[in-house]
């Protein structure tokens, strides 16, 4: 079974790897980069601090723990512990398999933290701002971000599906501990943090698909350049 799940996997990989264009291997590459998010990440620290920056202190701390814990299970320990090769270096495979730009990632895949650490973020997000076209939005965003993986060779599908689990395990526990902690903060020095408004959600689901778009037309400028 598991033998049969693996060629599944590699055949999957290498019938969506070959789906590729000039204008594909530049969104995919820069989608892939987390500097290329930064417009999202700037629209959310400045809704945080101009609502309540006691509160934003918070939320950007559990966010970080969300993804540290995202990327220690999946790199740390997943990794090292199961040693699946990336198609990329796999031998059986890795001559078929399209690389852009010559990256090939690391020795091992699975899981794929990229996968991981972005849904862990959009699952804290979500939870967090509790607004139906946000939380479509940003699993968009992750789910785009972990395709990208895919697309450049340096992940197989399961490799994605196990980061997503990771993901939103990481993101869970994340919030829970903020809500803790913010509980805490609460009754220590009798100060209630208001609930995030329908408003703010609204601006953040617009930060995330003005980056979308960004990166969609600098990419697209770039390939007609190239």
């Amino acid at each position: 079974m598991i033998e049969y799940l693996d060629n599944l996997d590699k055949q999957l990989l290498l019938y969506l790897n070959g789906m590729h264009t000039p204008f594909f291997d530049t969104l995919m590459w820069y989608v892939s980069k987390t500097a290329t998010w930064s417009l999202m990440l700037i629209t959310l620290i400045f809704i945080l601090f101009r609502d309540n920056w006691r509160r934003a202190i918070f939320v950007l701390l559990g966010i970080a723990f969300t993804i540290t814990l995202a990327d220690q299970i999946s790199s740390g320990i997943i990794k090292d512990t199961i040693e699946r090769l990336r198609p990329t270096h796999n031998p059986e495979i890795g001559f078929l398999v399209h690389i852009v730009n010559g990256y090939k990632g690391g020795l091992y895949g699975f899981v794929s933290s990229h996968a991981a650490n972005t849904i862990g973020v959009a699952t804290f997000i979500s939870l967090l701002f509790k607004h139906k076209i946000l939380t479509i939005s940003i699993f968009l965003w992750a789910i785009i971000i972990s395709y990208s993986r895919i697309y450049l060779g340096v992940h197989y599908v399961g490799d994605i599906i196990g980061g997503i689990c990771v993901g939103l395990i990481s993101g869970y526990i994340g919030f829970r501990i903020y809500q803790y902690a913010k509980n805490i903060k609460n009754i220590k020095q009798k100060y209630v943090f208001t609930e995030i408004s329908k408003k703010n959600a609204q601006i953040m689901t617009i930060g995330i698909w003005s980056n979308i778009l960004i990166t969609v037309g600098v990419s697209a400028i770039l390939c007609f350049l190239a």
